[in-house]
């Protein structure tokens, strides 16, 4: 039962990013871009602006904002937060201390 709850919750949660995906590219298109011409304004490949849609890519992210004239946290909103933060974390993890055993002296 725990299975059918996940599969289904995983398939609205990609369902519901389908949408904005595709919402997106329309908002784009009604601006007068498409994706490939969007790409080549920024000067990145149009696989870059499609990645963008599914992972986070701030540069790609806030173009597309501007030129949709609709703040990243509302295109975007589970990556930034209300304020147009990043949500994300940034650098890299802290290190984890290495056992004196493996010290070498």
């Amino acid at each position: 039962m725990q299975d059918e709850t996940n599969t289904k919750k995983y398939f609205i949660e990609n369902s519901l990013l389908r949408s904005r995906r595709n919402h997106i590219i329309y908002l784009l298109k009604g601006c007068g871009h498409t994706v490939s011409s969007l790409a080549k304004n920024i000067g990145v490949t149009p696989q870059a602006v499609t990645n963008a849609l599914r992972v986070p890519y701030p540069r790609i992210e806030k173009a597309i904002s501007e030129i949709i004239g609709e703040p990243v946290q509302t295109l975007f909103p589970e990556r930034y937060d209300d304020s147009g933060r990043s949500s994300r974390r940034h650098g890299r993890p802290p290190e984890i201390p290495q056992n004196s055993k493996n010290k070498k002296d």
